[in-house]
Formats: C-alpha cells, structure tokens, sequence
C-alpha cells in the first residue's frame, strides 16, 4: 500500500451486480464466509454500500494458518444485504506489502 492514499487497501473486491456498480438484493444470505491464512496480521472485509459514502468494515486478525472466518450482515452498519455493491476482502492498516490467501468464498443463506 501507498503512503498518502486516502483510504488505502489491498486485496480481492467481488462485484456482485449484474454489471459494475449495480446493486444486487443479497438478502436471501445473510453473511459472508471464507477460508483465509496469510502474514497481514490485521485484516478487514469491507461492503461498499450504496448511498455511503464510506464503506462497512470489520478488522479481524489473520494468521499463518488456514481459518474459516464467517461476517453476519448484521455485525456491519447500514446494510441488510440489499444495498451491498462490492465486498472486499484484504488489508487495509499499515504500509508495504502483505500476502494473503483466501478460499471457499461464500453467502450463507439465511437459516442454514
């Protein structure tokens, strides 16, 4: 990551629209779950929401080791899974470079 960007962050952005920008109704899930090892020691998982100007996160540690990690909808602000337009999931604190891993991406339905 670059010194001076505004909000600056690495990693993977899923776009789940039909086409770019668009907003998809997710609220048939209702979390997002993956499989994730890498050295960044602080990761996070942002939902850029539409209509905000700055996007959900949660920071979650990350280790060495393969970890299933799981995010309810509920735990970020603002969203019930109907306004979400990307979700990302990276590093976004600090400065240089990381290396991350990340698996099994998915959108548990609700009640599963």
């Amino acid at each position: 990551m670059k010194p001076g960007s505004p909000l600056p962050w690495a990693g993977a952005a899923f776009y789940p629209g039909a086409t770019y920008w668009t907003c998809p109704n997710l609220s048939s899930w209702n979390a997002l779950s993956f499989w994730a090892k890498g050295g960044a020691g602080k990761a996070v998982v942002m939902f850029v929401l539409q209509g905000q100007k700055m996007p959900a996160f949660q920071f979650y540690p990350i280790g060495e080791d393969w970890k299933k990690y799981e995010f309810p909808f509920s735990g970020f602000a603002n969203t019930d899974g109907t306004n979400i337009m990307s979700i990302v999931i990276g590093v976004a604190e600090g400065l240089g470079t990381y290396r991350m891993q990340i698996d099994q991406v998915r959108l548990p339905a609700a009640g599963s």
